[in-house]
């Protein structure tokens, strides 16, 4: 069966030992609270470790020289996709920028739009001009698809939910421990089922991503 919204919360419900949720409309404190802290969970979670799910590639355009909002120290901002989370490698001499030989940073640049107006955004920032060859990025991306969570993630999520609402519902510091444990037990079980996905063949990594990229 696959996994939908409601099944999530009816795990972090048996992780808190409270009255199920039956529905993700129900008038009831559960539900509200879980309610109350699912996005902000959702993507501490998920930027603690490069889960498989979340990992992806894209080829970032539309480059602009940078304005002095960033203090001119590089020449280009290429704006991040908007569900960005964070840089990751996608093996361990595998770089997350490429080409890798720029120095590059993360920071805000504002954007003028004439019938926006002015906003803000999250670029790239660098010094390589992509116009005669693509700029690509490995990152992990916020996944809102909950058909794609695996069952670690799952786990580590509703742990950590549950841990975030439980004074609200319990006052057992002890099981609140243990809920905080169980989270960090899932990412370490993460952590190691990824090793084994990403490095069974060659564990030094390789460089196909880089050529396989230029076909997405």
């Amino acid at each position: 069966m696959a996994r939908t919204k409601l099944s999530i919360y009816k795990r972090i419900c048996i992780k808190l030992g409270c009255a199920m949720v039956a529905s993700l409309s129900e008038d009831s404190e559960q539900r509200y609270n879980i309610d109350a802290v699912w996005d902000d969970m959702t993507q501490e979670v998920m930027e603690a470790k490069d889960w498989r799910f979340a990992r992806t590639r894209v080829k970032l355009a539309g480059g602009g020289e940078v304005t002095s909002l960033i203090g001119q120290e590089y020449d280009y901002a290429y704006q991040l996709p908007s569900n960005f989370l964070r840089l990751t490698r996608p093996a361990p001499d595998d770089p997350p920028v490429y080409p890798e030989s720029y120095p590059y940073g993360i920071e805000v640049r504002t954007v003028t739009d004439g019938v926006l107006g002015d906003y803000d955004v999250f670029c790239l920032c660098t010094d390589y001009d992509n116009s005669g060859s693509d700029l690509e990025i490995s990152y992990i991306k916020l996944q809102s698809d909950y058909t794609l969570w695996t069952a670690h993630y799952t786990n580590a999520f509703a742990a950590r939910v549950a841990w975030e609402i439980f004074p609200k519902h319990r006052e057992n510091r002890y099981r609140r421990d243990e809920l905080w444990n169980e989270f960090e037990r899932w990412v370490d079980k993460a952590e190691g089922l990824n090793q084994s996905y990403d490095y069974l063949k060659d564990e030094t990594g390789s460089k196909d991503w880089v050529n396989a990229g230029r076909s997405l």
